[in-house]
């Protein structure tokens, strides 16, 4: 992938303020800024039968550092839901939903309004979910979440250090699902035409995406097939 030129050399408090005009163009406005560093510490993983078998796809040889990545990503979440509880504390407001989204997905329309979604049964328990590459689990890409729901994933780092016996997953997307249904959430899952986003990588002239997370229905003659390898 690409830098984007405008980010190119820029101080911290310069790189917030251009993120806070894109996102002001756009209607929405930036509530927290937070820039980690190049490596989030992770403490060394527990010993123990327990924990090697949460995400234990990761525990083959060369693969820990996967495993770590994932804890550094919720650890970076929960950092971000905190600091939305401290808004809403100043706000003396609470909001209705919470969504999260990886990086690395290439848009292909705009996400559909989301308005509907506060009005549905038990929606502040409620998870929302692209229906497609859920492999094994629910797509961990874009994730909406009720108030309540957001509660419990967006503390999994947490959580992840509490020994349990339920967690004995081979990955993310199945850790997911138990952590849903231990919890008594419900799932729902969205077709693609409300999330239209897929896995992909930003080039400086075009982007691409990646075939083996394809979701069927993302066909857009501005990207290519990203090569293998």
């Amino acid at each position: 992938a690409t830098e984007d030129p405008e980010f190119k050399n820029l101080t911290r408090s310069e790189m917030k303020r251009l993120i806070a005009r894109r996102i002001a163009a756009v209607g929405a406005c930036l509530m927290t800024f937070m820039l980690f560093p190049s490596q989030i510490m992770v403490p060394p993983l527990p010993e123990g039968k327990v924990f090697e078998m949460k995400l234990f796809q990761f525990n083959r040889k060369g693969q820990l550092e996967t495993k770590k990545n994932v804890l550094r990503k919720w650890q970076m979440r929960e950092a971000l839901w905190n600091a939305i509880q401290l808004a809403e504390r100043c706000l003396r407001m609470q909001y209705s939903l919470v969504m999260w989204t990886r990086e690395d997905q290439l848009w292909y329309g705009n996400i559909t309004s989301l308005v509907s979604l506060p009005h549905e049964p038990f929606a502040s328990r409620r998870v929302w979910s692209k229906g497609c590459q859920e492999f094994g689990g629910i797509s961990d890409k874009t994730v909406i979440m009720g108030r309540a729901a957001a509660q419990v994933m967006l503390t999994l780092y947490s959580s992840f250090w509490r020994p349990c016996d339920w967690a004995h997953v081979s990955n993310e997307e199945s850790y997911l699902t138990r952590v849903i249904r231990i919890h008594r959430l419900s799932l729902a899952r969205l077709d693609f035409s409300r999330i239209p986003s897929s896995d992909g990588i930003l080039f400086k002239t075009h982007a691409c995406f990646i075939k083996l997370y394809k979701c069927e229905g993302a066909d857009d003659p501005r990207y290519t097939v990203c090569p293998e390898g």
